[in-house]
């Protein structure tokens, strides 16, 4: 125990880049152990870790889903010479996220159910009206009636007790489905170098971090294993599947993964998409546009490879629809 605390100190020196005269110094006079004997530690945890992330991802009890993307780094060299060029470091990057026990429903990840609902192959049978009946516009009506004594609340004074009773009922009333409120277990998989924009070091990413939660060609548990991203990696793993649909084993032509659009990614491009329609132009003179609300309160939103900054452009989306609800109660009042 009384080496804990000076190792604890060496993890976090290591965490924020410190120099390396730093632990000379600190392991010089006590403080924390030497700069190796702080790598070995890592390495050790590291192989912990490893270890416990194959136990639970093979046990058949449990529930995982991967969550991949593709890292960059700027490598900037301090000396500059022959062979020694600033260049940019790519590879990918993946976590496990183990589903609480009382989120996970066996029946969801069947695979011989999926293949047997595939095999029968009923979508030329979908049409409009069929999935309109599905939507539940009676929850849709209710949910925006508490959103509208949400602002109501919100911008009121008079009104500033319909706040709280707005939000209980979104949160019971309104609510369908609750997520458990236990946490869901986090497991980092090691990195690797494969880029994402080529298809082969893409599948050798996907094989990899697939074996590192201990499912491999010879021992696998035959059930949907959830993986996704970003738009981009959506559509690789789609033509992965698409090129690979030929190979018997379920393993080898990656059937038993469901690729998933994360929700964070969607939600950022339908925002994107809504601005693009609706922006029109800031100095455009229709009250009716986002541009003209935009300009009024002296914002823009900043746009970077073809989406808006995710936040600010949320940010103004909700205040603008906000202060449209409000006009709305504001020509009632003056109507009557």
């Amino acid at each position: 125990m009384a080496r804990l605390g000076p190792m604890m100190e060496g993890l976090f020196n290591i965490a924020s880049n410190v120099s390396f005269d730093r632990f000379r110094y600190d392991s010089h006079i006590g403080n924390t152990p030497s700069y190796n004997t702080v790598l070995k530690a890592l390495y050790g945890l590291s192989q912990q870790a490893a270890k416990q992330t194959l136990d639970i991802c093979r046990d058949p009890g449990r529930w995982f889903t991967i969550v991949t993307d593709n890292v960059q780094t700027y490598h900037r060299r301090r000396d500059l010479r022959l062979g020694r060029q600033n260049g940019m470091t790519v590879g990918m990057a993946a976590t496990a996220w183990v589903a609480p026990q009382a989120a996970a429903d066996p029946a969801v990840f069947d695979y011989d159910e999926k293949e047997k609902l595939r095999a029968e192959c009923r979508r030329d049978l979908i049409q409009v009206d069929g999935l309109l009946r599905r939507l539940d516009f009676d929850h849709e009506r209710k949910v925006f009636t508490f959103q509208w004594l949400w602002v109501l609340g919100n911008y009121s004074k008079m009104m500033s007790h319909l706040k709280d009773r707005a939000n209980l009922l979104l949160r019971t009333e309104a609510l369908l489905q609750k997520v458990p409120d236990e946490a869901a277990e986090v497991y980092p998989l090691p990195t690797t170098s494969g880029s994402e924009t080529d298809l082969p070091e893409f599948l050798s990413s996907i094989v990899d971090f697939l074996k590192n939660t201990g499912q491999t060609a010879v021992r696998y548990l035959r059930r949907i294993l959830p993986i996704g991203g970003d738009g981009l990696t959506f559509e690789l793993f789609l033509k992965l599947q698409y090129h690979l649909q030929f190979h018997r084993s379920p393993y080898n032509s990656l059937r038993i993964l469901n690729p998933l659009l994360q929700w964070w990614h969607d939600m950022w491009t339908n925002d994107s998409r809504i601005i693009d329609l609706h922006l029109i132009s800031y100095a455009s003179l229709d009250p009716s546009t986002l541009g003209h609300s935009a300009s009024k309160i002296g914002r823009r939103i900043p746009k970077e490879q073809g989406k808006y900054n995710y936040h600010q452009a949320c940010e103004i989306l909700y205040l603008v629809a906000d202060t449209r609800m409000l006009d709305c109660w504001r020509y009632v009042i003056i109507s009557e």
